[in-house]
């Protein structure tokens, strides 16, 4: 690949494999968009060209280079493998193109009319009624879907689509007689939707950038040991796969070489750090902290995206069928009536024209491509628009605790030197030691607190860690262990009276640690989890409302449960749960109420699947969980969740009152047509005044604001914390 240009932010290459491939400049294309660092690129097929924009402080180009490299290798060895995770996105590049191409080709036309117009004025053929009366046809026949559908049935013979030619012959009628209100309306419409195109590209981009580089794919090692990157649906039973250290464990199977460290955050749930090894049984969703391994395929993972809603099956959209189906015999009835009172076919045709309900279909649809902008405004991609009205029927909301309202990290809360040789400084320095070869939160808590006092903390020698239990280790001589009661009593340490401050810490549903210095009880330190930033002011806001009930469901023990829950005033806990319980949960309170579930973990995909709305947070949650979400929030602040329910109610309000509105406007002015008081060709262009309007309406959607008229802390004290039940029915 040749390098032709290279200025800070900006590089140019030249590959010769790109000449006159199409499909393959758009695979590079969104590829690179994709890539981390990078803003945006322009592949063009025909020079071999591709041209990328990126951060010179996220980034490099020499390692975009690479990866573009990679990319072509990988393309044309593999066909269309690479090219399936990018056609959403690609697809949404071409429409968001298309629309813009024909804003500006509708918007010649508009200033091209309009000037003529003022120098020429209207030709005469313009005017004339025979091409007003083919118009007028065209139009009720695209308006009404009883005479649609009858056009359908005795068109499908032609070798043509017939909406396109349709679409194609109401274009070139509006053309004909000069309609500058006509084009001005396709004019907004392509504005509408490249608006609509442009945030779901944006959205593709950000989500694909942040799923892992192997997400949906692994690499299959071959027996001459090369590794390839290839698609999950191409492998077997028996294959064997490379896992390297930063990635997350895609099948389930067993280790058959190399050894790691993986924490099982994604796949339980908790943050529980283990060594695994050749022999070890992994699972997906474990993540590798360090290591490699080459894995040999026992089960693969079954297809998990969410199943899809029918938009049928939303209220709103039923409603403007209804009318449809409602206002289609009453205005046949009514143009039959005026036809047979006046004798005059335009008296006719004048009542169907402005009775048509083509207005209330774009209040719809521009209407949730309006909402669809607003919620990417504010960094919240809705991935399936089917669940709208969901959304804003949500009365009850599940949270996942461990990554979604905690961080999966704890803090110190006190600690306590049983022994005059150690004050409690170095007893968490000695702690510090003994754990600074381990990644659980518990390590990381005490290794942040000793580098507080100290910038280099000394490192202890044989440090094992014991899964569930605790650390052993020698430090300066002295035989070290740190862990739970159970893993002292299993090492025959004497609690003696210091058990009732063990239970003491645990009623207060703190986390006790205890440590023991040659086989004495030397201290013990309480910690407990941090919660996310945002999460109580999340859930007041909720509160507020005082319509939505909130739970937490979570697999943890049930005093850590019940301390996240009451410290947040969630009112009801289920803990220790598994996923098939969590999923078993949810589908007993979808049979009378409207739920909604934020997870971040494989352990929460089943519920997320079961549950009416599914959200998560894209940089604290799984590949997994991201692909069964409904609604991807893209920044880490949890107000979003709030926000989104918020513009939700109100989008929703909003689309409401423009299909009202356009209705009203259908039956009023059809009366004035049928007492004749509005002629054809003024009837023509209030047909298209009613969509105009609407989709000048539904405008106002894109600037909606989520209501923040009180901010959390002006309500602090003022919600009453709820009761504390925690349940565990399984």
């Amino acid at each position: 690949m040749q390098e032709i240009s290279v200025l800070p932010g900006r590089i140019r290459w030249r590959n010769p494999s790109l000449t006159y491939n199409k499909a393959l400049a758009r695979y590079i294309n969104v590829y690179v968009d994709n890539l981390y660092g990078v803003k945006y690129s322009v592949v063009n097929h025909i020079t071999a060209s591709i041209l990328v924009f990126y951060d010179p402080f996220k980034t490099d180009y020499r390692i975009i280079g690479r990866n573009i490299e990679n990319a072509i290798s990988s393309a044309l060895q593999n066909k269309p493998e690479p090219i399936r995770a990018y056609d959403e996105y690609a697809q949404a590049l071409e429409k968001r193109d298309q629309a813009k191409r024909n804003f500006f080709i509708y918007g010649t036309i508009y200033l091209a009319l309009k000037v003529k117009d003022s120098i020429y004025g209207k030709f005469p053929f313009s005017k004339n009624i025979r091409i007003l009366q083919a118009a007028s046809l065209v139009t009720i026949i695209g308006g009404y879907p009883l005479l649609k559908s009858l056009y359908q049935k005795f068109s499908k013979h032609i070798p043509t689509d017939s909406d396109l030619l349709l679409s194609l012959t109401a274009l070139s009628f509006t053309l004909a007689r000069e309609s500058a209100k006509g084009v001005s309306l396709l004019m907004l419409k392509a504005l509408n939707d490249y608006l609509k195109y442009a945030a779901d590209a944006e959205s593709f981009r950000l989500f694909n950038q942040s799923r892992s580089r192997t997400s949906g794919m692994a690499w299959l090692v071959f027996p001459s040991g090369q590794e390839n990157l290839v698609h999950l649906e191409t492998l077997k039973r028996e294959d064997v796969i490379a896992v390297h250290e930063g990635e997350v464990i895609t099948v389930q199977g067993e280790v058959i070489e190399g050894s790691a460290y993986v924490n099982a955050l994604y796949y339980s749930g908790q943050p529980i750090i283990s060594r695994i090894a050749k022999g070890s049984m992994v699972d997906a969703g474990m993540s590798l902290l360090s290591g490699n391994l080459r894995i040999k395929i026992k089960s693969l993972p079954e297809k998990t995206e969410k199943g899809f809603l029918k938009k049928e099956d939303m209220r709103i959209h039923q409603r403007v069928s209804q009318y449809r189906k409602t206002i289609t015999p009453i205005a046949l009835g009514a143009g039959a009536a005026s036809f047979l009172l006046s004798g005059n076919i335009m008296n006719a045709l004048a009542v169907l024209l402005v009775l048509t309900p083509s207005g209330a279909g774009t209040a719809l649809s521009t209407g949730m491509k309006s909402y669809i902008t607003l919620l990417n405004k504010h960094k919240i991609y809705l991935r399936r628009p089917e669940v709208f009205e969901k959304i804003i029927d949500t009365n009850h909301i599940f949270f996942d605790k461990t990554g979604t309202l905690t961080y999966g990290r704890m803090e110190l809360v006190s600690v306590t030197s049983f022994d005059p040789n150690f004050s409690d400084a170095e007893l968490i320095q000695i702690c510090a030691a003994c754990e600074s070869d381990h990644y659980h939160p518990i390590s990381l808590t005490l290794q942040d607190e000793a580098q507080k006092k100290s910038r280099e903390i000394p490192r202890a020698k044989n440090a094992i860690l014991i899964p569930s239990k605790g650390v052993r280790a020698t430090y300066e001589q002295h035989t070290v262990l740190i862990g739970n009661k159970e893993f002292m009593h299993e090492n025959g340490i004497d609690l003696g009276d210091r058990q009732e401050m063990v239970q003491s810490w645990e009623k207060r549903l703190l986390t006790p640690v205890l440590v023991s210095i040659d086989h004495e009880l030397t201290g013990i330190m309480a910690l407990a989890d941090v919660v996310r930033e945002g999460a109580g002011d999340l859930i007041e806001r909720i509160k507020q409302k005082g319509s939505v009930d909130l739970t937490l469901l979570s697999g943890d023990h049930a005093y850590k449960s019940k301390y996240i829950a009451q410290k947040l005033g969630i009112g009801d806990v289920y803990s220790n749960c598994s996923d098939q319980d969590k999923a078993k949960v949810i589908e007993e309170y979808k049979t009378w109420e409207t739920v909604m579930m934020v997870g971040d973990g494989i352990n929460d995909v089943m519920a997320m699947r079961e549950a009416d709305t599914s959200v998560s947070f894209v940089n604290f949650s799984c590949d997994q969980v991201k692909l069964n979400s409904d609604v991807i929030i893209f920044e880490d602040h949890m107000l979003r969740l709030a926000d989104m329910i918020a513009l939700s109610q109100r989008a929703y309000r909003k689309m409401n009152q423009c299909i009202s509105l356009s209705q009203l406007y259908n039956i009023f002015l059809g009366g004035l047509a049928f007492v004749g008081a509005i002629d054809a060709f003024q009837a023509k262009s209030f047909n298209t005044i009613n969509s105009l309007m609407a989709l000048l309406f539904n405008k106002q959607i894109e600037y909606l604001s989520p209501d923040r008229l009180r901010s959390p802390s002006e309500f602090k004290g003022c919600c009453e914390i709820m009761k504390q039940n925690t349940k565990n029915p399984f």
